[in-house]
């Protein structure tokens, strides 16, 4: 919204029409409507200044000033007060006193307004001052303005309806409907106006953070999730943080925190519970800043950050944003609400849908790696096989864990850092050549201080330079067998009925339905494993006829 520059005669003009009456071409003209505009210009325009909205004051007449301490002696009335500033001279209202230097978003100290009244020579002098306990302290203030200042547009229609108001009683004294329907429509522009303010502007901007915030729960956009680590708060006050260990500094561009990890490669480290507060700090004094509280050193926080680049958008969270948009301009009408209730309903409802995609997709996904890991036995999906060199543990950690008492255990040669991509471990080789066989092997879950707080599987065996045969997560769908997607497809329905409220015959079904074709895929794989068998049997046999018969020709 542009600009608007203030012109008296139009605002005098458009007021006028608003009643009824006949328009002025000059404030000096010296006509009835000129004479009641002189007289109400002025108040009507120091009126919407300061009146609108309350805790929102018009960004365009705001001014900030340092205080000038006041001369007069303090009264025994106001002794507890520790300082005394004089009103400045341009002030209309003062809206917030602050410390030197700090910015608006600094809360304002308490502060008192009051007329002093000294007399001298017989002669009683009102002097407006300002009290508050703080020290070469700055004022916020309303100022007033003239004509041919810029100006916000909503105030310029306040205006022209506040000077209307004032009009209506001397020119229209036999009309007090038409002077109340006046009034009326001055205290509707009003309280939409106060409405915007708080609420804030109705933009694209704040509808989609509000998305980012909202959706869904437990399962945040990818898109807009951010690992940060988190900066110490230096000198936390201890009244607030009770019991916590640790202060840290909130993220400067987090909307909001998911989680906090303990110190760890990637997402290994573990979460951790944490508390966020607004603390007060003596060092910016009368400021609220929120701060992370938690247990644990050198932590990070897993967050959700503002993503403007709609490319990386994806297309449900655009459509989520356009219905949370529509939201909110429905709120910022005043009619009966039915509009604002239907877009909150296609929002809701937009979003439960965006919500179930989410929870579906993460339990395909646990019931992917469900069935990678279950079928068939000792006979593994071939395009979810990798053969993977195994990284040694570094002896730092073997010491750490041997000074705290925890042993690899068994008597192993050696131990082996858990492959990340690995969900099981079909093998261990001393070789890159797999045929070579495998060598026995265990797995183990330990507590490494190295890693504070995770927990890391590794596993053990007596080889050097050893090698796995890895099971691992295939999320390409083009390249997985047609038996596998239907058993993953039963897996899904095996987890979503256990969560069904009935007897359980649902889950009973679902696990028959899924217990058959797996055992279906089973007998395939043995049925396969059994014409191979066949075919090398019969292989050798020829093999053998051959060898036979060419033995016989050479006798």
């Amino acid at each position: 919204m542009s600009a608007a520059t203030l012109n008296t005669l139009d605002v005098c003009n458009m007021a006028l029409g608003f009643i009824g009456t006949r328009t002025i071409d000059d404030l000096n003209e010296g006509s009835v409507e000129a004479i009641q505009c002189s007289l109400y210009w002025n108040r009507a325009r120091r009126a919407v200044l300061c009146d609108y909205p309350r805790g929102h004051p018009w960004s365009f007449a705001l001014q900030r000033k340092t205080l000038v301490t006041a001369s007069t002696n303090i009264t025994t009335e106001y002794r507890d007060w520790k300082y005394c500033y004089q009103w400045p001279d341009d002030a209309l209202r003062i809206c917030a006193v602050h410390g030197v230097g700090r910015e608006r978003v600094d809360r304002s100290v308490p502060f008192l307004v009051r007329n002093i009244r000294t007399t001298s020579n017989n002669t009683t002098t009102a002097t407006q001052v300002i009290f508050c306990d703080l020290e070469n302290a700055q004022a916020e203030y309303i100022i007033d303005i003239q004509e041919g200042d810029a100006c916000d547009p909503l105030f310029y229609q306040l205006l022209i309806r506040k000077l209307a108001c004032y009009l209506a009683v001397p020119l229209l004294k036999n009309n007090q409907n038409k002077v109340q329907e006046i009034e009326q429509l001055y205290d509707v522009a009003f309280q939409k106006a106060n409405e915007q303010a708080i609420r804030g502007p109705v933009t694209w901007e704040v509808a989609r953070r509000a998305v980012l915030c909202e959706y869904p729960k437990d399962h945040p956009w990818p898109f807009a999730l951010k690992r940060i680590p988190l900066t110490p708060v230096t000198q936390p006050p201890e009244k607030y943080a009770g019991d916590w260990k640790f202060c840290y500094q909130w993220p400067e561009d987090a909307l909001r925190v998911c989680a906090v990890h303990a110190p760890g490669v990637g997402r290994e480290g573990r979460v951790v519970p944490y508390a966020v507060r607004n603390i007060e700090h003596e060092v910016y004094y009368g400021s609220s800043e929120q701060v992370i509280l938690c247990d644990v050193e050198n932590v990070q926080a897993e967050c959700i950050v503002d993503v403007v680049d709609e490319q990386v958008h994806d297309p449900l969270f655009t459509q989520l944003v356009t219905y949370k948009l529509a939201c909110l301009s429905a709120n910022a009408v005043p009619d009966n609400g039915e509009n604002a209730a239907q877009a909150e309903n296609i929002y809701n409802a937009a979003l439960q849908r965006a919500n179930d995609r989410v929870v579906q997709e993460n339990l395909k996904g646990v019931a992917r790696r469900a069935v990678l890991c279950e079928y068939p036995k000792d006979h593994p999906w071939p395009f979810s096989l990798r053969y993977i060199k195994l990284e040694p543990e570094l002896a730092r950690d073997r010491i750490l864990l041997a000074k705290h008492g925890i042993i690899y255990g068994g008597g192993w040669g050696y131990c082996y850092k858990w492959p990340k991509e690995a969900l099981q471990i079909r093998s261990v080789h001393a070789t890159i050549e797999r045929e070579e066989g495998s060598v026995p092997f265990v797995t183990r879950n330990i507590f490494g201080e190295s890693h504070l707080g995770s927990t890391k599987q590794i596993i053990l065996c007596d080889v050097p330079d050893a090698w796995a045969e890895c099971i691992v997560d295939v999320v390409d769908e083009e390249v997985h067998d047609p038996l596998f997607t239907q058993l993953v497809t039963y897996k899904m329905a095996c987890y979503s009925t256990a969560q069904a409220n009935d007897n359980g015959e649902s889950a009973t079904r679902a696990e028959a339905l899924y217990n058959a074709a797996l055992q279906k895929a089973t007998d395939r794989v043995i049925q396969n494993d059994l014409h191979e068998d066949l075919r090398r049997m019969d292989e050798e046999r020829r093999y053998a006829d051959a060898t036979d018969d060419w033995l016989m020709s050479r006798t």
